[in-house]
């Protein structure tokens, strides 16, 4: 993917009809309730897969469960028959005869046989993972009781039918424990860009909605959720920075935000060669950059670049171009991420095209994009 952007330190098309059929795929799920404490998997999380599942669906499932375990304190046991977990609490991954195309799950855990519902065209590990969000016991982002103060929504193009996924929670029943919003959520849903039906209050997150990633609030909120953020004692485990978290299987390390790594999250990840910290200068730069992705596993390549200024000036980039075939929503194909927010716990704003693609970054802290899989350049 080509991708040119230029920056310098100041002193002071319509989405594809597969694409919106792709997104609707996902929009229809079962009734919701309420997940309190007693819709938690406090002993982990056990799963049976349809004897007639197909391997993309296993694999894309096994790749979400992986992702939330990996980094969370949840476990997920997989196990090959439903006479073995009889009279247990477990999840059963099928597609819905009624419905071959629709993703459903309930939120939190319903006690017993709860089936979990992939059906063709979302096998794939986004749409596995949003369905494990909501087992777990997470809401769509846009349902949010606070919601109103960042979305739009436009009604007249919202479909009759999946207008019921746009309702708005009640503050009793939606406990966000003081996390902030995150358009780039995996429980968020995308919008078109041409003919919305959502709109962010902050334009330059209308391409980030619809994220086919689980994000850093989606794992801070989820170990909130389930208890792992006690699991770490504060006097010994690690002290995080920039908003990170002790990994709560790891307490001497952190789980980092977006575009921080090391033990820490004091340091740039090494995802890549390439990937490097840059200067500002008065003048425009330059850079160009490539990243590889070789093979096609469900997984992205990153690469993560940080950009400096002295304490009073600030940073301007402009992206002049990404070779991407097509618009998806999320930036789903790859794109690129910019931190120009003040909290860098929230996702960045992501671009896939050369759409409004200019931002001002005016912290203190080193500013980072970072990108997204298969082949790309950039040019700073």
């Amino acid at each position: 993917m080509l991708t040119t952007w230029s920056w310098f330190r100041d002193e002071a098309r319509e989405l594809i009809e597969d694409e919106e059929e792709e997104l609707s795929r996902h929009k229809r799920q079962a009734q919701r309730r309420n997940a309190s404490n007693e819709n938690l998997w406090v002993d982990g999380v056990k799963y049976v897969f349809d004897p007639n599942a197909s391997q993309k669906l296993k694999d894309g499932f096994t790749l979400a469960v992986n992702a939330w375990q990996k980094d969370t304190c949840i476990n997920f046991t997989l196990v090959q028959t439903r006479e073995e977990v009889k009279g247990e609490d477990y999840l059963y991954v099928t597609t819905d005869e009624t419905d071959p195309k629709g993703c459903l799950s309930h939120v939190g855990k319903l006690g017993g046989y709860q089936p979990i519902f992939l059906g063709d065209g979302c096998e794939s590990f986004p749409h596995a993972a949003h369905e494990v969000g909501h087992a777990l016991g997470m809401y769509h982002t846009q349902t949010r009781h606070d919601r109103d103060k960042y979305i739009h929504l436009k009604d007249d193009n919202i479909e009759e039918e999946y207008k019921e996924q746009y309702l708005k929670l009640t503050e009793e029943k939606n406990e966000n424990y003081g996390f902030p919003y995150d358009y780039g959520s995996i429980m968020h849903y995308g919008s078109s860009v041409e003919n919305p039906w959502m709109v962010p209050f902050d334009a330059n997150y209308k391409t980030t909605m619809g994220s086919p990633f689980i994000s850093f609030i989606d794992l801070f909120m989820m170990n909130t959720h389930y208890n792992c953020t006690d699991i770490c004692d504060p006097k010994t485990s690690a002290q995080c920075e920039n908003g990170g978290f002790p990994h709560p299987r790891k307490c001497d390390e952190c789980i980092c935000p977006g575009g921080y790594g090391g033990a820490l999250c004091n340091q740039r990840p090494q995802d890549c060669a390439d990937g490097k910290t840059l200067e500002a200068s008065d003048g425009w730069k330059s850079l160009e950059a490539n990243i590889h992705k070789t093979k096609d596993d469900g997984t992205y390549a990153t690469c993560t670049y940080w950009i400096t200024a002295p304490d009073d000036k600030k940073i301007e980039i402009e992206i002049e171009s990404i070779n991407t075939k097509e618009p998806t929503i999320g930036c789903a194909k790859g794109g690129v991420e910019i931190k120009a927010n003040e909290n860098h716990t929230l996702t960045g704003y992501r671009c896939d095209i050369e759409r409004d693609a200019r931002f001002f970054l005016d912290e203190e802290e080193a500013q980072y994009c970072y990108f997204l899989y298969y082949p790309k350049f950039l040019y700073y």
